[in-house]
């Protein structure tokens, strides 16, 4: 299944393309409503994958880039209401995988990477109102593993967000609001992990590394 929604209302210079091998497959693409330069690209190979962005609502020179290949996965990208020269990737090998980044609200030069494999893994990516300039990275391999970064609500510019996940049933936090300069780093490798980071304020760094199983940290920063 193919669908595109039209260009409009000022909207121009865009490129869209959708790829898709398989069975009962679904991609929808958004380039509206002085949407400029952008560009989207959706890559589907298996069944019953589903795959979305939108780069709408004042969205320019922003790059959204999702690739699925297994049964039955996820994936969501959003570029809208004054996001300009953002970055935004999903890559995704398995069954039942979600994978959902989110670049609105004032977000600009920000980066985003999921890339999962597995099964029944989600990773959410926020970098929203008033983002600039922002990193964040999930890596997950193995089997109902959770990560999710928030790098929004004043989340100032240039901060770092990094997880990686290994194995079965870990949980990963990282929240950079109100800052600068910000780095956290978390890996995981076992089962049943937990990981919560929180920063606030400017320069400060953070580095997790858990291995085994049933561990749990937690860390807060702040000025």
């Amino acid at each position: 299944m193919l669908c595109y929604l039209p260009n409009h209302h000022n909207s121009g210079n865009n490129e869209a393309s959708i790829e898709q091998f398989g069975n009962g497959n679904g991609a929808l693409q958004a380039q509206e409503s002085d949407s400029d330069f952008n560009s989207a690209r959706i890559v589907q190979e298996g069944d019953d994958n589903i795959a979305e962005q939108f780069q709408a609502d004042v969205s320019g020179s922003n790059i959204a880039l999702i690739s699925q290949i297994g049964e039955a996965n996820e994936a969501a990208q959003e570029q809208m209401s004054v996001s300009i020269g953002n970055e935004a990737t999903i890559s995704q090998d398995g069954y039942w995988n979600y994978g959902f980044q989110y670049q609105n609200g004032i977000s600009a030069l920000n980066v985003a990477t999921i890339t999962q494999t597995g099964e029944l893994n989600d990773a959410y990516q926020n970098q929203e109102i008033i983002s600039v300039a922002n990193e964040a990275t999930i890596t997950q391999t193995g089997n109902f593993n959770y990560a999710e970064q928030d790098q929004s609500l004043l989340s100032g510019v240039f901060n770092y967000a990094s997880i990686e996940q290994t194995g079965m049933f870990n949980d990963a936090y990282q929240t950079q609001t109100v800052g600068a300069d910000l780095t956290a780093t978390l890996v995981q490798t076992g089962d049943f992990n937990l990981s919560t980071q929180m920063q606030t304020g400017d320069s400060h760094v953070s580095t997790v590394t858990q291995t085994g199983n049933f561990n749990t940290s937690t860390v807060t920063q702040g000025n």
